[in-house]
């Protein structure tokens, strides 16, 4: 957890006890009671169906790699990050925006077809000049690059206060 100085891993239990416990303490017999069928939980003595090997096997297979179809609402998802948009090659006259950074802020008027809205005549500020929250990446460092870079991070090489898309 972010700011905790305590990282959860995919392959590391944290120790489980039937007591109430402190932060990144379980309790053993509230996980099992409340997800009985969890493959997870338990030992391996006590027949736990996946091991941290296998684990990690399924969260690459089911997460990291290939195209999720029919999830959370979305009829296709891609996570490893092979679309995103190249800001140099966004063609704002042809989208009829007024910079690739900012969406067309008119109104279609009468119509619902957003394709209708005429061109943003007003002022936008230079998205160079905004100081964005946080740290990280200007609002302009292009999404292709970033997603490009995460697509190859594995399990294991994420480091703390890193997005990984720098």
């Amino acid at each position: 957890m972010a700011g905790t100085k305590y990282y959860a891993t995919i392959d590391k239990k944290a120790p489980l006890t039937d007591t109430f416990n402190l932060k990144g303490q379980s309790n053993q017999l509230n996980l099992r009671s409340a997800f009985s069928a969890s493959p997870i939980i338990g030992e391996p003595a006590d027949g736990e169906i996946l091991t941290s090997d296998e684990r990690l096997e399924l969260h690459r297979k089911l997460v990291m790699d290939g195209i999720t179809l029919n999830g959370n609402g979305l009829p296709e998802f891609n996570p490893n990050y092979t679309e995103a948009p190249d800001i140099e090659n966004i063609d704002i006259q042809a989208l009829n925006i007024p910079s690739p950074y900012v969406p067309n802020p008119t109104s279609p008027g009468e119509s619902l077809d957003a394709s209708d809205k005429p061109a943003f005549e007003g002022q936008i500020r230079d998205p160079n000049t905004i100081n964005q929250f946080g740290s990280g990446n200007k609002s302009t460092y292009n999404p292709k690059v970033s997603a490009e870079k995460l697509g190859q991070l594995k399990i294991g090489e994420y480091l703390p206060g890193d997005s990984g898309g720098n």
